[in-house]
């Protein structure tokens, strides 16, 4: 069996910090919504011990959703920054064009093209241009467009944030195997 590396916890620890804060929170709410729900007495113990399973869980998911995003090809990251994007917006109530990506004029007819163009409540339109990545950066065209037009939205997705989305189930397992779900008193 392999000897841990104990020198490279306080690393490890430092790079899934996000993953395993949103499993350690959806763990213990779910315990104390379950305890409520059921109309048991709040138990912060079992909430506490459920935050430390989720959190742990979380961790790991955490390091396998920001290991698992860094490997795809500069391709693949940005669809799945387009995606992202796309889910920011749904997020805020609004809907996505479909169809071509087409040509957004600026001043002294220069153009960019925006990955998407959307369409939210209340009349709110943006013009959206998605970005995964650390090293990901705004080209010339894109920066015009940031300070010329006021509904240009630049939404930027890290490693970190997939992380977060593979550790954000891990509340489920977090609660579960800490203690039973039941209906008792």
């Amino acid at each position: 069996m392999p000897e841990l590396d104990w020198a490279a916890l306080p690393e490890l620890s430092r790079r899934s910090a996000r993953g395993s804060y949103a499993g350690a929170a959806g763990a213990a709410a779910t315990s104390l919504g379950q305890d409520l729900f059921n109309g048991r007495p709040l138990d912060a113990g079992k909430a506490r011990e459920a935050a430390g399973t989720g959190g742990a869980l979380g961790a790991l998911g955490g390091v396998l959703g920001r290991s698992w995003s860094n490997g795809l090809s500069n391709k693949e990251k940005e669809i799945l920054g387009e995606n992202a994007s796309r889910v920011r917006t749904w997020a805020r109530g609004g809907r996505t064009a479909e169809g071509p990506k087409t040509r957004q004029y600026l001043e002294g007819g220069r153009y960019t093209y925006p990955d998407q163009r959307t369409f939210g409540p209340g009349g709110r339109n943006e013009l959206v241009e998605s970005k995964f990545g650390r090293s990901a950066k705004l080209s010339a065209r894109q920066r015009e467009a940031f300070h010329q037009l006021s509904n240009y939205r630049v939404d930027h997705t890290l490693p970190q944030d997939i992380g977060v989305l593979f550790a954000a189930p891990a509340w489920i397992y977090g609660r579960r195997g800490v203690v039973p779900v039941t209906n008792k008193h």
